[in-house]
């Protein structure tokens, strides 16, 4: 597990005094994800304005199973692990009083109610009035309600976020992710730069690739950014 701070990688062999004031605690898959490797990582969620969130985050450096064991400065964070299909995610604030405790991270569940799938045969365009994103999905595709997620202190980004997925029977469709707030392409997949942010996937399978050449082409923000 690496912790970044700057430049300067801390590992948790650090003496005991540096973690005098910190909380241990360990958090987990469901079980029916508990011989999944994942990789982790916790963000605060109280930072200042002009924080560098990346240099904040406490990480697993490898993919790893079973619990991740993890000591932590009270307060709030976003829990988050990835595994090669899934998405896992826990909002909390963190107190002495959860020392010791095993925390279950529930996986990031597509509504039932998706805003956008395109049934087909030819690709389909939406305008969503709550961000003002517009974008194409090719036929089997979805996407999620796009959104502004929030980065501490009642902040949302200016980038819009969204999730773009291919609709198949059971897990392993493709999927793009648009302007991922905790997303870490060496340990999670890749990010191509586009001209809204990044889009990063799992991995790059044909599918991903051929969806990736029709939605990016269609993504324009209107005038629903904050």
């Amino acid at each position: 597990m690496v912790r970044l701070w700057g430049a300067a990688f801390v590992t948790m062999a650090l003496v005991q005094p540096v973690f005098a004031q910190e909380v241990t605690v360990s958090f987990v898959l469901p079980a029916a994800a508990k011989d999944i490797p994942a990789t982790w990582s916790a963000t605060p969620t109280n930072l200042p304005d002009d924080a560098d969130i990346l240099s904040s985050m406490v990480l697993e450096d490898e993919p790893k199973v079973g619990e991740w064991q993890v000591a932590l400065a009270p307060g709030p964070y976003m829990i988050s692990a990835f595994t090669d299909l899934d998405v896992y995610e826990l909002n909390l604030d963190l107190s002495a009083a959860d020392q010791g405790k095993v925390i279950e991270v529930p996986a990031i569940v597509f509504s039932q109610n998706i805003p956008y799938r395109c049934e087909g045969p030819e690709s389909c365009t939406y305008e969503d009035s709550d961000t003002g994103l517009s974008f194409a999905l090719p036929a089997g595709w979805s996407a999620e309600q796009p959104y502004f997620p929030e980065i501490g202190k009642g902040e949302v980004a200016a980038d819009v976020s969204a999730v773009f997925f291919e609709h198949v029977d059971g897990d392993g469709g493709a999927v793009w992710f648009l302007n991922p707030i905790d997303w870490h392409d060496e340990e999670m997949g890749p990010c191509v730069d586009i001209d809204l942010g990044v889009m990063c996937s799992f991995d790059q399978s044909d599918a991903a690739q051929k969806a990736f050449s029709i939605i990016v082409p269609s993504l324009v923000q209107g005038a629903g950014a904050p």
